[in-house]
């Protein structure tokens, strides 16, 4: 019998930053034209972590299919020796990769068709692969394949239909977990306007500590803010401008973010968003690629049907 895993597939949209290009299987087809070897589309930073496309498949009309992998050099993992039956502790150990390997920290199977991004990651977020190919392009040819972009989430209409039929009443936002950089783009969005306020408000707080001179260590402490609405007292915010504002936390992508209905019904962000899910072949703690690229394609399919994804 074949080990599977359960394995959440993902849809993206590729927005670029500028008007040099605008086509994310283009550049990506291009990066792998112009790199035929691993090592030839590998990035790597100085003590830090090592990323490269291990598979890719370009001969399919359906888009371009790549496998990437990261890892820290010479790291070594933990393990857990079996404890004896009279011991009452037992430390753990480290073991270093065997020759010639290295251990692997995540890996993404991914399908890109034109600007559509469908993927299954282990440890490998959006933020990892969007700088990954843009850092790739700009090694391998600067002027044609050194673009920045970023991946945008697709929202259910339904959910999004629903969340302004029956109004909002609760906004509970994720501000920060604490020794995490936050990012910040040119143009801030309302969820990223909305944390900075509440951790610079913190920042000043604990600043009045000489040895809190600011939070980026205190990786022990998490910040919510929840905002809500009040129909029994009258003021300047209306119903229809609280909804606005959930609105524009689900458009955005916000991440971390939940949502209470006038009705009562709580909406996460993760149901707002289109996704799926497959049994996929393990590998380790992977997945097997090539199944993977079939889940993902099937997947495609799926979105293609639905009119979500427009051939």
């Amino acid at each position: 019998m074949v080990d599977e895993k359960k394995r959440a597939l993902n849809y993206r949209q590729a927005i670029f930053a500028d008007d040099k290009q605008d086509d994310l299987e283009a550049v990506v087809r291009g990066i792998l034209k112009k790199a035929s070897s691993v090592a030839g589309r590998r990035t790597a930073h100085e003590d830090g972590p090592t990323t490269e496309i291990r598979h890719a498949k370009t001969n399919s009309k359906h888009g371009v299919y790549i496998h990437i992998a990261w890892y820290t050099p010479a790291e070594k993992t933990s393990v857990v020796p079996i404890a004896k039956p009279e011991d009452e502790e037992r430390d753990l150990e480290t073991r270093g990769a065997p020759r010639g390997t290295e251990y692997m920290d995540g890996d993404a199977c991914v399908l890109i068709r034109r600007n559509d991004v469908l993927l299954t990651a282990h440890n490998f977020g959006d933020g990892r692969f969007e700088a990954f190919i843009s850092e790739l392009g700009h090694k391998l040819d600067p002027d044609k394949l050194g673009v920045s972009f970023g991946l945008t989430k697709k929202i259910k209409r339904t959910m999004l239909e629903k969340l302004l039929r029956d109004g909002v009443k609760r906004v509970m936002l994720d501000v920060a977990e604490f020794g995490q950089e936050i990012e910040h783009m040119e143009r801030k969005t309302v969820s990223q306007n909305l944390r900075d306020g509440v951790l610079d408000l913190l920042n000043a707080y604990f600043g009045r500590d000489p040895g809190m001179e600011d939070l980026s260590d205190a990786e022990n402490m998490t910040a919510r803010l929840t905002i809500i609405y009040d129909r029994r007292k009258k003021g300047k915010i209306e119903a229809d401008d609280f909804a606005t504002l959930g609105r524009a936390l689900v458009e955005e992508g916000a991440a971390g973010y939940t949502i209470v209905t006038t009705s009562g019904e709580t909406i996460t962000e993760r149901q707002m968003v289109v996704r799926g899910s497959a049994m996929i072949e393990a590998h380790g703690k992977s997945v097997q690629y090539t199944a993977a690229w079939a889940a993902l394609y099937g997947f495609y399919e799926s979105l293609c049907g639905k009119g979500i994804i427009k051939e």
